[in-house]
């Protein structure tokens, strides 16, 4: 390494400590890489292994436009794209990926010039740029390219797209006996990359979800980036689903073996019969305006069809902005049309009374449909909690369930 190449490395290395100080979640992921000197016609590149730089690239960017372009690499581990690309044509993946990235970066990052951002693509997913560039070809022209080094991807790919390596060997010899057998390689081959590349994706999704709670411990970790990294952590089922699948763990189901099930007796099986508990549940509203009409009344609706799936159960039904101002028990279906009618509140909102109200006779699950803007109690509680939420604030403890964007 001449002395020239080691100036830039001890900028590359200064760049990645002050990733670690001022922005832990991408210094935190950036740790995970290993410096590589790599030639390139591009700054920057990563393979989810290495950071690859080019040290004659590199040394034309000032310190903060490092640190963006290191920010701009682990973001693509972070988000998969190295892994997601299918069979989508390589180059307008490439671009979409990058737009996708800018456009989270650039308030956050001094990032060099004539990078690839359109005001469009804000909060948009990589896949769902690559649908709009394709019928844009103006975006895809006038010598527009992406950031950094797509090309030492390589195999972490899924493939699509592309040609595939085929092993070398004489002329027209793929045309004898062993060419089924050379197939049948490259396919066993093809399906040990797709898992390998399965489990790298996991990967880096766990480590972002790891560097997103040290950078919320910190205190350094922006709304915006929150969203994109909640949209990781959390499952990409149907809030629904997610919602009637928890409630449903929570309940218990014993047997008396004193009656057997009827049903089996005639068969000569000596079996229980089922002895429902009572599900006791509280279910609380954020009336502060917070939440839409439509999202309460998906929200209600789905609530009862969950509880009807119960043979017994007792909800108690809270109304609460800064105060709470309906409180009432539901045993029946019915009952929920009493509570619609006590709906009411535009305050500020305060969680701690729901929680005050029911310390008294504590549910098994608490679950608070809100925005989740607002004042918590100081610690945990003695029952679960699940947090039916319409944006991406992260509560200091329970259950997080995301009621927009997650729509199937």
């Amino acid at each position: 390494m001449n002395v020239s190449n080691m100036s830039v490395r001890r900028r590359v290395i200064r760049a990645r400590v002050q990733l670690l100080l001022k922005n832990p979640f991408f210094g935190y992921l950036a740790s995970y890489l290993e410096l590589r000197e790599h030639e390139s016609e591009y700054p920057t590149g990563t393979d989810g292994i290495c950071l690859y730089y080019f040290p004659e690239k590199i040394d034309r960017l000032e310190d903060e436009e490092i640190e963006g372009v290191f920010a701009h690499e682990v973001m693509h581990l972070a988000l998969g794209h190295i892994w997601r690309r299918g069979s989508r044509a390589k180059r307008v993946w490439n671009m979409a990926a990058d737009y996708a990235i800018n456009a989270i970066l650039k308030d956050h990052f001094r990032l060099p010039e004539g990078i690839l951002y359109e005001k469009e693509f804000e909060n948009k997913s990589a896949e769902q740029i690559y649908n709009e560039l394709l019928g844009e070809v103006e975006l895809l022209g006038g010598g527009r390219d992406t950031i950094d080094d797509h090309g030492v991807w390589g195999n972490t790919e899924e493939g699509g797209g592309d040609s595939v390596n085929q092993p070398a060997g004489r002329p027209g010899e793929a045309l004898d006996k062993s060419a089924e057998a050379s197939k049948e390689v490259l396919d066993k081959s093809a399906e040990a990359s797709k898992a390998e590349a399965s489990k790298a994706e996991e990967l880096w999704k766990q480590r972002a979800i790891e560097a997103a709670a040290v950078a919320k411990n910190q205190g350094m970790f922006p709304l915006d980036i929150a969203r994109v990294v909640g949209e990781l952590a959390y499952p990409s089922l149907n809030w629904r689903q997610l919602l009637h699948q928890y409630i449903k763990q929570r309940s218990s189901e014993d047997y008396d073996w004193m009656r057997p099930d009827k049903r089996l007796l005639q068969y000569g099986v000596y079996y229980p019969s089922p002895k429902s508990e009572l599900l006791k549940i509280a279910v609380a509203v954020d009336t502060s305006g917070s939440v839409g009409d439509k999202q309460l009344d998906e929200f209600l609706v789905e609530v009862r069809s969950i509880l009807q799936s119960f043979s017994s159960f007792r909800a108690r039904l809270l109304a609460c902005d800064a105060a709470v101002h309906a409180d009432m028990i539901a045993v029946h279906d019915s009952d929920f049309e009493s509570f619609l009618k006590c709906l009411s509140g535009s305050g500020g909102t305060d969680f701690r009374p729901v929680f005050k109200k029911i310390d008294d006779d504590p549910p098994e699950v608490l679950v608070y449909l809100t925005d989740g803007d607002g004042k918590y109690p100081d610690s945990d509680q003695p029952f679960d909690v699940i947090w039916v939420m319409n944006s991406y604030r992260e509560p200091p403890f329970g259950r997080v369930i995301r009621l927009q964007g997650y729509e199937q």
